[in-house]
């Protein structure tokens, strides 16, 4: 049995190739760029409707997370809207490719089957990547409509855009985590630095200042060096 993996190796010279005139003629999108071309609804509808979708893959975008939504300002609902068209748009890849692949199958022979079906998995492979990438960009989305600074690790359901529980718990770690953030954080008064000069024992003010009630009396009085008692009397005199 083939290798399926010799493929790469098989269509590893192809890079260095021009297309042939047969191919170009049976491909012509090959000359138009890979960015530079849109369909009108009308011509991309008709395109899907050429290929039928197949009964057990589903091709809808998921849904936003309601309990995300109800944090959704103006800019996040764009975002999300526009993500959400971008998928839509990857899942119409798809239809094509599956119908290829039933279509193939009964008609290649037994010795060409793997080679060709492993290209047509890869192909898949690389849609489905596209479509992951956008749902974990609106995952994101509705993480930073609750904080701006959450974000999430990728892998989720289908049904919406992730489940509602990793939803749930996603927030609440995030917002554990910041909490114990900014409770480790030292306050600002912490890095208040005091004067190296500055006497650890506060200065004892001079009477009659720095805090220290003022005498009423006149300072004449309060030198004692000038109060004598006379010898008749009890009554102070000042010399």
């Amino acid at each position: 049995m083939q290798d399926p993996t010799d493929h790469v190796v098989q269509l590893a010279a192809l890079t260095q190739q021009e297309a042939s005139d047969t191919l170009r003629e049976q491909m012509p999108t090959l000359d138009q760029p890979l960015f530079a071309q849109t369909l009108t609804d009308d011509e991309r509808k008709a395109l899907i409707d050429c290929y039928p979708p197949l009964a057990e893959v589903r091709y809808s975008p998921p849904a936003t997370l309601p309990q995300a939504e109800r944090h959704f300002g103006k800019g996040h609902r764009h975002e999300d809207q526009s993500l959400c068209q971008v998928q839509y748009t990857i899942s119409a890849i798809v239809r094509p490719v599956d119908v290829l692949g039933y279509v193939l199958l009964p008609i290649l022979p037994a010795d060409q089957v793997a080679r060709v079906y492993a290209i047509l998995n890869d192909i898949r492979t690389l849609i489905l990547h596209a479509g992951g990438v956008a749902n974990e960009a609106r995952n994101n989305i509705a993480l930073r409509a609750v904080n701006p600074s959450f974000s999430l690790t990728p892998s989720w359901s289908k049904d919406y855009t992730m489940a509602i529980d990793q939803f749930k718990e996603t927030v609440s770690a995030n917002a554990s985590l910041q909490k114990m953030l900014k409770d480790a954080t030292p306050s600002s008064r912490q890095f208040r630095r005091s004067d190296p000069n500055a006497s650890f024992f506060r200065d004892v003010p001079p009477l009659g200042g720095g805090g220290q009630p003022e005498s009423r009396f006149p300072s004449s009085l309060l030198d004692t060096s000038t109060v004598k008692l006379s010898p008749d009397t009890d009554d102070p005199k000042v010399l």
